[in-house]
């Protein structure tokens, strides 16, 4: 009850803070009631590439989740995979702090894989890491062809320590029997300082990294890991291309032309607008990342009307359409096996704890 009560406050929360721009800004919002005209002419055809290409994007993610878990999931087939990256998308993207709600529900899932605790833990730090690796690099490539105003130290920063970390877990999967014997030095050396027994929670330390020993990941595979999470991002980044495209009838490359952006200004677009929605105050973090893109790319040549229309094509189908297909996915392959965040908690804490 005090999780449904937590949620129903954010939820509130947020659509009041949602409520309180629109009225602070109501007179100079009239860009947004031309947009959707707009948008509602945009080109059908075109719309489904949009659709298209962020369904793939989806499983892009799906793919690096099975490269990456396989040795050590048995029971694990490349549907699950996607299917789990549709459902734990909507969960992260319906509530406020959803990707908390996703994180649970995707550890209790590939943990009915048969995959360690050590092995999800490990997953799930180097596909975070790549995945704001590549982002930080777009990023770069954004500001170095078309100059924006980001921060060019915090992505070169960000880089080289996604890059180190990536370097660190991937050398850690590859020596556990190095790594099991530093953390039970770690361990025998807080217990010496503690006064308490020499081989306290040895057992139990040596046990749990020793699982890294079914990561089996060779570095061409690591590779290949790496490439479909820089896939993911692509083609994120080319379902607002595409939206752009069937608003304007012209598709953004080099070259800006009259009332369009460059191909630069659309990846510029995204990377905005992903920084602006990382805190995820609000639901898919409506509001700071349609400001974000649609700012961004009337900076870079569109019209207010054009952006705006752009974007909730884009919206309508990574917000609304991929998230409703989630949870269909969730609701029809999930729930009649158990696997929800809230019995996902209790589950993953007892598997700790053993």
């Amino acid at each position: 009850m005090r999780g449904s009560k937590r949620t129903l406050i954010m939820w509130g929360v947020s659509l009041f803070a949602v409520v309180c721009i629109v009225v602070a800004f109501r007179e100079q919002l009239g860009f947004i009631e031309e947009g959707l005209d707009v948008a509602s002419r945009a080109d059908t055809g075109k719309s489904l590439v949009v659709v298209l290409l962020l369904v793939f994007a989806l499983l892009s993610m799906g793919e690096v989740m099975y490269l990456l878990l396989e040795s050590g999931a048995p029971r694990m087939r490349r549907r699950d995979t996607a299917m789990l990256t549709f459902a734990a998308n909507s969960w992260s993207t319906t509530l406020p702090g959803g990707p908390a709600f996703s994180a649970i529900f995707t550890f209790q899932v590939q943990r009915s894989w048969g995959a360690s605790v050590v092995l999800v833990s490990w997953f799930i730090v180097l596909s975070g890491v790549l995945s704001t690796m590549w982002l930080a690099v777009l990023g770069l490539v954004g500001v170095l062809l078309l100059g924006a105003h980001l921060s060019l130290l915090s992505l070169i920063g960000t880089i080289v320590i996604m890059v180190g970390v990536a370097t660190i877990v991937y050398w850690v999967s590859r020596n556990p029997e190095t790594v099991t014997r530093c953390a039970v030095w770690v361990v025998r050396q807080i217990n010496r300082l503690s006064h308490g027994p020499r081989d306290r929670w040895v057992p139990a330390v040596r046990r749990q990294f020793l699982q890294l020993r079914s990561v089996v990941l060779s570095p061409g595979r690591f590779a290949i890991a790496a490439m479909w999470s820089l896939a993911n991002w692509v083609f994120d980044i080319l379902g607002l291309w595409a939206a752009v495209w069937a608003i304007t009838g012209s598709l953004p490359w080099l070259e800006r032309e009259p009332n369009s952006t460059t191909i630069v200004g659309v990846v510029l677009a995204f990377v905005t607008a992903k920084i602006a929605g990382s805190a995820q105050v609000t639901p898919g973090g409506i509001g700071p990342v349609e400001a974000a893109m649609v700012g961004t790319l009337v900076a870079t040549g569109m019209t207010a009307s054009a952006a705006t229309a752009s974007v909730i094509i884009y919206r309508l189908v990574s917000l609304i359409l991929i998230t409703a297909i989630g949870w269909v996915i969730y609701l029809a392959s999930f729930v009649p096996r158990g696997l929800t965040p809230a019995t996902s908690r209790s589950a993953a804490s007892d598997k700790l704890d053993s």
